[in-house]
């Protein structure tokens, strides 16, 4: 029912690509949809190699594209932009990932303002008030997902979003992983720079969904001060560690009562 494939055909005469977002519409319903669209003979053959422990493991693209499927089917939730759809279309070798379409924007724009949504306060810096309802809502989505043993691990205000009635949703599972207790390491190069935990800074492979919860708590910061993470700390991310007690402070002296 959704008018893809010619888009998709449109698409295909790009010289390289891996994977494209495209709007589709329903042909029976006034409905968007947001559509991931994958070429899986370029997945195939695109393999990546991560030092996991002692080990060296290789995975392919598609690989790691069946597991963002196999997460998001597990979630279903107000804060989380769903997944309503898989199509697998041999013929043409794409492969599709059918989600909700968040008509709003993202949480920040690149240029360090609001997202263009009209519900949402104009141009500077978040109030208190408002800064911690976005951020309770993210924190519910990103509780549901630690509920499910689903760890984001690429949390940042690209890949938060905010629908035109305010709802808050996360996004973007493709460094999602189920997290098992079992004592089994995982990848420390994952999540943007600028939002990595200490514990990936330092390269720890065993961790949990602490890691999401910094993040978050790096985009709460922007929302109230309005200094995205690269210009807090442009040495990097490491330099960001040594600026930490610093930022800590001045955050709690002066949003202290809501985030108390």
């Amino acid at each position: 029912e959704m008018c893809i494939r010619d888009s998709t055909k449109r698409m295909a005469l790009a010289l390289t690509w891996v994977a494209a977002f495209w709007q589709a519409n329903s042909a029976t319903l006034t409905r968007i949809y947001a559509v991931k669209c994958f070429d899986t003979f370029a997945l195939k053959k695109k393999k990546d190699i991560t030092r996991v422990g002692r080990r060296m493991v290789v995975k392919t693209a598609l690989m790691k594209v069946k597991t963002e499927i196999a997460i998001m089917k597990k979630l279903r939730h107000a804060n989380i932009v769903n997944c309503l759809e898989v199509m697998d279309d041999p013929d043409i070798e794409r492969l599709y990932i059918v989600m909700e379409y968040v008509k709003g924007g993202v949480m920040l724009e690149d240029d360090g303002l609001t997202s263009a949504v009209a519900t949402l306060p104009s141009p500077g810096p978040f109030n208190e008030r408002d800064a911690a309802v976005y951020f309770a809502q993210l924190a519910q989505g990103l509780a549901y997902c630690h509920s499910h043993n689903v760890v984001h691990r690429d949390i940042k205000p690209e890949n938060v979003f905010i629908d035109q009635a305010g709802n808050v949703k996360l996004g973007d599972f493709g460094l999602a992983r189920l997290h098992v207790p079992d004592g089994r390491p995982y990848s420390h190069q994952v999540a943007t720079r600028w939002y990595r935990s200490p514990e990936l800074l330092y390269g720890a492979q065993h961790y949990d969904g602490g890691c999401d919860m910094w993040a978050v708590g790096c985009i709460c910061f922007e929302l109230v001060d309005l200094r995205f993470m690269t210009d807090v700390a442009p040495g990097g991310a490491h330099a960001l560690l040594a600026q930490l007690p610093e930022l800590l402070r001045a955050v709690a002296g002066r949003y202290g009562g809501a985030f108390k």
